[in-house]
């Protein structure tokens, strides 16, 4: 639901102000406004309506909050006569952003295993809560730029619990420069981005404590978890420790810190019985702990054959590796993919949560028919879908599902990323889109297409706009895996098996993906989703303490430059079109 916030200010209260952005007013005055770009003024989801009182009438004005400064506000307050001013601004509730935290164990030995072949084999594990007395307790900690996810587990690696939430830095810009930015401007700033990660982390970590032993008023995590281990790219990493990140943000990138480091002291006053929290080392500025804890989970640094994990998040990261005899060789880089992955910057996009929509489809009739997401899975998959290799249950019975989860909400929450793919690999099978991503037909081009829409309510609309986000994200994430292969002196053909991580990778169709030339079509028959593997070296770290094969994979590893490279910029250009149709077409026929 929407939920809207108003605040009202005199004149001598606006003049204590008067250098502040309105964002900043508000933040003091105690409502957050998510700044996805960073404050750029770009994204425009910061717009509030400002309307001035006069003894006579009233008038407002939509603003952008992050580029609105108070002074322009009282100027017109002043020259206008008004004797007060209010601020409304409308925000969706938890449930439609994520924010709410949820029980639902992944498992993560899938990717826990001591073969390639196995890496995406997913194992039972436990689910609801799991009373323990006695034992000794882990936590795996993956903090990502847009999701902060925690696993709870026993030393035999059975899983009590996981919880997730959204990544409550997102305040101050979707992606890690716009916080780059943010933190080196300020450290008032700097220190509210670690303060909002590790209150975060603290909370997960409460509530995993809380339905994880018998009396939880007696213990609290320093006391009863025996190491954590925290799994994340080097700029959240810096972050989290109040490390100055604005080296990060300008040539010549220098990371700072990157080793495998012991972190307690960041969540624990020190005490003889303080568990140990270890962040794991990264590589570079932009290629962090979470590739070298993917790598590590998945035995890539072990495997004799080529293998390319791929993690399509903000940051675009991807490591190809091979050990042929005793030589272990690891080409990495990141594309700044921006967030158009997760929907961040999409003018209908929402996170991956109930009520978002998924997958689409278009009927005889030419309409959308979207897939929404229920209300008891974060991953639902299509029983329709090409690709799906399980038992399927009966269509009709997932379609009246689907039914009923529309007809009981008002309009879906939004696209997600996974949706989005979808929406456009659909649009361009069934002609509405040509070669260079655009709308065929004129209205769709000046009003979007309708990915959902009933009589008296405003339909949810597909900008064009929004898929030129999405091409230039799968442009940089496919240049860069033409440069990883090129570097290697390798093509598709030679590679054994492709990883696809994190919640995104999850959720994505492969097929889809290929169609909109995300991923190369050779690659489809040895690609694999394998959930969370940075939370999943997280975990084998304080299972195994291997510290060894985590420095050498730090040390063998050889970045790949992407911003002056000019296969990069040629491959980037000529990947912003979609692939040939008949290449499209003939993906979901075989």
């Amino acid at each position: 639901m929407i939920e809207t916030m108003k605040i009202t200010f005199t004149e001598n209260e606006l003049k204590k102000y008067t250098n502040w952005t309105l964002s900043a007013l508000l933040e003091e005055n105690g409502i957050r406004i998510p700044l996805p770009c960073g404050g750029g003024g770009t994204c425009g989801k910061c717009k509030v309506l400002v309307c001035f009182k006069t003894e006579d009438n009233s008038f407002d004005r939509e603003v952008l909050a992050c580029r609105t400064k108070v002074s322009d506000l009282l100027h017109i307050y002043q020259n206008s006569g008004a004797t007060s001013l209010c601020i409304i601004y409308e925000t969706k509730s938890a449930a439609m952003t994520g924010e709410t935290s949820f029980y639902k164990p992944e498992d993560t030995s899938g990717v826990l295993c001591s073969s390639m072949a196995e890496g995406a084999r997913a194992l039972s594990c436990s689910n609801g809560p799991s009373y323990n007395s006695s034992g000794k307790l882990y936590a795996a900690i993956d903090l990502g730029s847009t999701t902060i996810a925690i696993e709870l587990f026993r030393e035999n690696g059975e899983v009590i619990h996981t919880w997730s939430a959204e990544n409550p830095q997102r305040l101050y810009g979707n992606d890690v420069l716009s916080r780059i930015r943010a933190a080196s401007e300020s450290t008032i700033t700097r220190s509210d981005l670690q303060r909002l990660a590790e209150s975060k982390i603290q909370e997960g970590l409460a509530v995993l404590t809380k339905d994880s032993v018998i009396n939880p008023r007696q213990l609290t995590p320093d006391k009863f978890l025996q190491g954590l281990c925290i799994a994340a790219n080097t700029t959240m990493g810096h972050l989290l420790t109040g490390e100055d990140v604005s080296p990060l943000g300008h040539a010549p990138f220098s990371p700072g810190n990157i080793g495998l480091e012991e972190i307690s002291s960041v969540f624990f006053l020190p005490s003889e019985d303080t568990p140990p929290v270890y962040r794991l080392p990264g590589i570079s500025a932009f290629v962090g702990g979470d590739i070298v804890s993917g790598i590590y989970a998945l035995d890539m640094d072990l495997s004799p054959h080529w293998t390319l994990l791929l993690d399509l998040g903000t940051n675009g990261e991807m490591a190809l590796a091979r050990r042929f005899g005793d030589v272990l060789t690891i080409y990495c880089t990141s594309t700044a993919a921006g967030p158009a992955f997760e929907a961040a910057n999409i003018s209908c996009g929402c996170a991956g949560v109930p009520g978002a929509i998924t997958k689409v489809s278009i009927n005889d009739k030419g309409h959308c028919r979207p897939v929404l997401i229920p209300e008891n899975d974060t991953a639902p998959c299509d029983p329709l879908a090409s690709n799906s290799r399980t038992a399927q249950p009966d269509p009709s019975a997932f379609f009246s599902m689907q039914q009923k989860l529309q007809k009981a909400m008002a309009r879906p929450v939004g696209l997600c990323g996974s949706g989005l793919i979808s929406a456009v690999a659909c649009l361009y099978r069934e002609g509405l889109l040509d070669s260079t991503a655009t709308f065929v037909s004129e209205h769709h081009r000046r009003n979007g297409f309708p990915l959902w829409q009933i009589p008296g309510q405003p339909p949810l609309l597909l900008l064009q706009e929004d898929i030129r986000q999405l091409q230039m994200a799968k442009a940089a994430i496919r240049a860069g895996i033409t440069c990883l292969l090129k570097a290697a002196g390798i093509t598709e053909e030679d590679l054994a098996q492709v990883y696809l991580a994190g919640g995104f990778g999850k959720g994505l169709d492969p097929l889809e993906a290929a169609a909109i030339g995300l991923l190369p079509v050779e690659v489809l028959p040895i690609t694999s989703a394998v959930g969370n593997a940075a939370l999943a070296g997280a975990k084998k770290f304080l299972l195994q303490r291997d510290e060894l094969r985590l420095k050498q994979i730090q040390s063998h590893a050889t970045e790949i430059s992407l911003g002056d490279s000019p296969l990069f910029q040629e491959q980037y250009l000529k990947e912003m079109d979609l692939p040939a149709l008949r290449l499209a077409e003939g993906i979901f026929s075989d």
